[in-house]
C-alpha cells in the first residue's frame, strides 16, 4: 500500500466506519421488519445497477479528461504527457480519497433501503404525526395554512409548472456538488468535512428521525386520515387541475410512490416520508460546505 492511500485510510477511517455500521444497523432493521432471501436479491440487484451506472459515468468522464488532455497537450509529447499524469493520478491521494468517499456515498442505497422499513418499522395509522404537524401549521401561520396564500399567487403569476421542474432540479444540484466534493475538491479538510456532514444527513435525518416522526406530508393526508378530514385538498385539487393541462413531475411521483407503499415488496426504490425534508437540510449544507474553509 501507498503513503497515499494510507493516509488517505488514516483520514477517512472513522468515516468509514460509522458507514459501515450505518449499513449493519439497516441490514438489522430489515431482518427485524420481516425482510426474505428475495428482498435482499432485490437491495442486491439495485446496488449492482447503481454501481454499474455510476461506473459508467465515472469511466466516460475520465474518458473525456483524457481527451481534453490529449486535444490541447504539444503535438508529439501528448500520450507521454498522458501517460505520466495518469501514473502520478493513481499514485496520489487526490485518487485514494475519491475512492474512499465513493465508497461511503455508496450508502445512499442503504437510505433508500431503511426509508422503505419505515411503514413496517412505525406505520403512519399508529404515529399520527401529520395530524399534529397540521395543527402546528395552522397556529404558526396566524390561522391559515400557508398553501392558501402561496397556491393563489403562483396561479396567478403562472409559475406552477415552473416551479414542479424546479424541484426535482434539487437533485442535479445534490449529484453535481457530490461529485464536486469527491472528484475536485482539493482541500481535505472541507472533502472529509462535506463526507461527514452528507453521511449523517442521510443517516440520522433522512433515517433515524424520519422513522421516529414518520408522516405523509400534505398530499398524502387524505389518504391515511380519512376521519380528520382534509385541511389540504386545496393543494390536491390545484395539482390534479395542473396535471390535467401539463403533467406533472409532483402528480406522477405521487401516485408511484402510493403504488409503491400499496404493495407487498418490502424494499421499493423509494417511500413516502415527509419529514424530515431532506430537500432542506442538503440545501443548508451546500453553500455552508462551499465556504468552509
Amino acid at each position: 500500500m501507498t503513503p497515499a492511500w494510507r493516509n488517505a485510510l488514516r483520514c477517512h477511517r472513522p468515516l468509514l466506519a460509522a458507514a459501515a455500521f450505518y449499513c449493519v444497523a439497516v441490514m438489522g432493521e430489515a431482518v427485524y421488519a420481516g425482510a426474505q432471501t428475495a428482498d435482499f436479491v432485490t437491495l442486491l440487484r439495485y446496488v449492482v445497477m447503481s454501481f454499474t451506472t455510476v461506473g459508467i459515468f465515472v469511466a466516460g468522464m475520465y474518458a473525456g479528461a483524457g481527451a481534453a488532455f490529449l486535444l490541447t497537450a504539444p503535438k508529439g509529447t501528448a500520450w507521454q504527457r498522458l501517460d505520466v499524469a495518469i501514473k502520478k493520478y493513481l499514485k496520489g491521494e487526490r485518487f485514494a480519497s475519491m475512492c474512499i468517499g465513493f465508497v461511503v456515498l455508496a450508502t445512499g442505497n442503504f437510505f433508500l433501503l431503511s426509508k422503505s422499513l419505515i411503514a413496517s418499522i412505525n406505520p403512519l395509522t399508529r404515529s399520527g404525526w401529520d395530524i399534529d404537524f397540521a395543527a402546528w401549521d395552522k397556529w404558526l401561520h396566524f390561522g391559515s395554512y400557508p398553501h392558501q396564500y402561496i397556491i393563489p399567487l403562483v396561479n396567478r403569476l403562472n409559475l406552477g409548472l415552473f416551479l414542479d421542474r424546479a424541484y426535482y432540479g434539487w437533485l442535479v444540484v445534490m449529484t453535481l456538488v457530490a461529485w464536486y466534493c469527491i472528484f475536485a475538491d482539493t482541500r481535505v479538510h472541507r472533502h472529509l468535512r462535506f463526507l461527514w456532514v452528507y453521511f449523517l444527513s442521510w443517516a440520522l435525518l433522512g433515517t433515524l428521525a424520519a422513522t421516529v416522526f414518520n408522516s405523509a406530508g400534505p398530499v398524502f393526508y387524505a389518504t391515511f386520515f380519512k376521519a380528520a378530514g382534509n385541511p389540504y385538498e386545496f393543494i390536491t385539487v390545484n395539482m390534479r387541475g395542473l396535471h390535467q393541462e401539463s403533467a406533472l413531475f409532483a402528480d406522477t411521483a405521487r401516485r408511484l410512490l402510493l403504488r409503491w407503499h400499496e404493495n407487498s415488496t418490502l424494499f421499493d426504490p423509494n417511500a413516502i416520508s415527509a419529514m424530515p425534508s431532506m430537500h432542506i437540510a442538503l440545501c443548508w449544507l451546500f453553500p455552508s460546505w462551499r465556504s468552509a474553509c
